[in-house]
């Protein structure tokens, strides 16, 4: 197969290629045999089982001027050495701790952000005169396109004006809605049934998988500027293994319900007062397959929402409080993340941060330094949270 694509290039190109053979021509014959006809006998040894790396050298008739020289790395080991591009925005900033993908650039007096992704740069600041001096600085060693503030990044719509900043995704809900060929269905004014309870076992098996994942895949993205289909979306989510068409009918209700309010996405407009309130809370028991709870909570600095989650916990507990504090600790935990990348973005807080429980046992627990056997089993996150308080990280 070799010596047939060699006499190939050799005649397209009208050149021939000269080959280094290591064992005179023997490389074909079996590796004893070799041996054999070399007059060396040896026994068997676990060097003779080695992987050999074969080495293709290169030479051309004239030398190439320096113009036509190869400067892209050869293998991907020396282009993980010799990554230029990083190392050069490496040696101008500085990577958060919290997160790698965002990348702090020092101006005084105030900073400016650069999100990163792939090839997409998002620079962030309150002057655009120093963000327009980065750029032109960026651009003197790389080939930028500066395509002007920003209104679509990574499919999210941005609309800026003086009283804040709108993200929504008006353009992907109609996008997924062709392909499922219900642009024209009927609006929902729900996202789903409150009676509706998902079950593994409930319904026929639906017959395109893989159209369920990829519609769920969608959601998923889509909850980003969507907090209110999170919870319904985090349970489609768990069906992904076997879904039914009782599962399919929830998920295009859902889809009508987004097809009803397009529009609707995050504002965030300017407080005066940094504060970062929480509220946790946990849905008892609300899997039917195996009782477990799920979680949620909501953060908000000032009036601005910021983060989200709704997931399923690791654990099934006899009771609601158990829950509850579960919620409430995987609460602190994103409080303290967020506090801690504030903190590297030079915001700081007016006051101590709050989380907003419904459940009073949860609250008197928190507080009180009294521990009782039978909650040993959520001794951990007891503790965590107490811990917290006393170090007036939080308040609950």
């Amino acid at each position: 197969m070799f010596l047939k694509f060699k006499t190939m290039v050799e005649k397209q190109f009208g050149l021939p290629i000269k080959g280094i053979q290591e064992d005179a021509g023997g490389e074909y014959k079996p590796f004893k045999r070799f041996l054999s006809d070399q007059g060396v006998f040896s026994s068997s040894t676990t060097s003779q089982n080695g992987i050999v790396k074969p080495r293709a050298y290169i030479a051309t008739k004239y030398p190439l001027p320096e113009s036509l020289l190869p400067t892209e790395p050869k293998n991907i080991k020396e282009a993980l050495q010799n990554h230029k591009w990083l190392a050069s925005m490496n040696d101008e900033f500085n990577a958060l701790k919290s997160t790698d993908t965002w990348i702090l650039v020092p101006y005084e007096p105030r900073m400016h952000v650069i999100d990163i992704y792939v090839d997409g740069i998002l620079v962030i600041g309150p002057d655009t005169s120093p963000i327009n001096k980065l750029v032109n600085d960026i651009n003197h060693q790389f080939s930028l396109k500066d395509l002007g503030e920003v209104h679509y990044f990574l499919g999210v719509k941005i609309f800026r004006d003086s009283t804040g900043m709108y993200l929504s995704q008006t353009k992907y809900i109609p996008d997924h809605l062709v392909k499922l060929y219900m642009d024209g269905a009927k609006n929902s004014p729900n996202p789903t049934n409150a009676a509706t309870k998902l079950s593994l076992i409930e319904g026929e098996p639906f017959s395109d998988i893989t159209l369920y994942r990829s519609t769920i895949c969608a959601l998923q993205y889509l909850s980003l500027t969507r907090p209110d289909v999170a919870f319904i979306v985090n349970k489609l989510s768990q069906l992904l293994k076997a879904p039914t068409t009782c599962h399919w009918e929830v998920c295009k209700c859902l889809l009508r319900y987004l097809k009803g309010i397009i529009s609707e996405g995050l504002i965030f407009r300017p407080t005066v007062e940094m504060v970062l309130e929480s509220y946790s809370n946990a849905n008892y028991a609300s899997c039917v397959d195996d009782r477990r709870s799920t979680g949620d909570y909501v953060f908000f600095l000032g009036n601005n929402l910021i983060s989200w989650s709704a997931k399923k916990q690791q654990v099934v507990v006899r009771s609601s409080i158990e829950s509850e504090f579960g919620a409430l600790a995987n609460t602190v935990v994103e409080l303290k993340w967020i506090t801690s990348l504030l903190t590297e973005l030079k915001i700081h807080m007016t006051r101590c941060p709050v989380i907003w429980v419904d459940n009073q046992s949860t609250t008197t627990l928190a507080t009180n330094l009294v521990f009782h056997a039978r909650l040993k089993h959520i001794e951990i996150d007891l503790h965590f949270v107490r811990d917290q308080i006393i170090a007036h990280q939080l308040a609950v």
